[in-house]
């Protein structure tokens, strides 16, 4: 049985039977990155599910903490703050207010993935450079790491990094889409040609994969989408890779909240997303679309708790980030006229706290 569907002009939205409920049971909200859309979804004041969609440049990668989100667009890296007051709500029933307060250009390193290390600096996973790199003064960015087989930081895809999994607030594990030192080598192997590098070890702990994404350290373990299957998986202690859920999409993004992973599926209309991979040949077969939306699976059981499929125009998505103890956040993206007539400001200051001036 499936409830909530919802028309926005672009798609549809149908949510499994109390999904709502599930975000408000774990007190989070969604957003998700959809190319050019950024789809937010969450709960109205009553408990209704609420998707809300905001038109912006291409996100390609998205990472939040308590009042903060990274976005990574085309070519910027920008971090947003909360505007609201604790407690305040907007008149549309938003409880934060996301405002573009910092924003870095870095071309076209092609970020796939964003952390954040322990001082509040952002890392960023390149896929064009193969390497992890930083924010830099009058530079497009400041190269942290390569593969040990990369001799040359260049813009060849040697080793496309895909992911990254910060680890005690630092850069733990990434997946790469090849590990070659031949540029654009890695497509013509991406079926099973991935692997997981121990950043600082600087060592394959898995390899063999097809097209990882987005690792990520939850509850002690490390855990990563397999897009080119379609699965979540489990690195083991051993180094051993264990399947906790198989999909019949092309999954990219994800996060956590307690057991449970949300995963992200892309629905492109392109044939060329899938075709080759072992997920692109069971669709093929069935003469199917890959599924779009977000994915609840319990990693408890591997079963898909719940879902939200979105219906209609199939695009990729690359991105995905749970926000903790927010109900129904909004944002205002970087180019948007708004930012013109929007003002974020203590409104309790004291003007005779400014005299004499210091």
């Amino acid at each position: 049985m499936t409830v909530g569907l919802d028309r926005l002009g672009y798609f549809e939205t149908v949510a499994s039977e109390g999904f709502a409920e599930w975000l408000a049971g774990q007190d989070i909200s969604l957003v998700l990155a959809r190319q050019a859309e950024l789809v937010l979804i969450g709960r109205t004041p009553a408990g209704e599910l609420r998707v809300d969609v905001i038109d912006g440049p291409p996100v390609g990668a998205l990472a939040a903490d308590v009042g903060t989100l990274w976005m990574v667009t085309n070519f910027q890296v920008w971090r947003f703050e909360d505007g609201l007051e604790a407690g305040a709500v907007t008149d549309a029933g938003n409880d934060a207010f996301f405002l573009p307060q910092v924003g870095a250009t870095v071309g076209g390193l092609q970020v796939s993935d964003i952390g954040v290390r322990a001082d509040g600096s952002p890392v960023l996973a390149s896929h064009r450079f193969s390497c992890l790199a930083t924010l830099a003064d009058g530079l497009s960015f400041e190269p942290l790491w390569l593969p040990r087989w990369v001799t040359a930081l260049v813009p060849e895809e040697r080793s496309p990094i895909s992911g990254l999994a910060m680890h005690d607030g630092a850069p733990g594990f990434v997946t790469l889409l090849g590990c070659t030192d031949e540029p654009d080598r890695w497509r013509s192997e991406r079926a099973a040609g991935g692997a997981i590098v121990d950043v600082g070890a600087d060592e394959v702990v898995a390899g063999g994969l097809s097209m990882p994404f987005h690792p990520r350290w939850h509850d002690g373990r490390l855990w990563f989408t397999q897009a080119g299957t379609g699965e979540l998986c489990v690195v083991e202690a051993d180094d051993t890779v264990t399947v906790v859920a198989g999909l019949d999409t092309f999954v990219r993004g994800l996060d956590f909240v307690g057991p449970y992973a949300v995963v992200a599926g892309s629905g492109s209309r392109s044939v060329a997303l899938i075709d080759g991979l072992p997920v692109g040949d069971r669709l093929i077969a069935a003469d199917r679309r890959p599924e779009q939306g977000v994915f609840v699976i319990d990693t408890r059981t591997g079963a898909v708790a719940h879902r939200l499929t979105i219906e209609g125009t199939g695009r990729e998505v690359p991105a995905m980030v749970v926000l903790s103890g927010l109900r129904r956040p909004t944002l205002i993206a970087p180019a948007d006229q708004e930012l013109q007539t929007t003002v974020a400001y203590d409104r309790s200051w004291d003007p005779a706290s400014a005299r004499p001036l210091a």
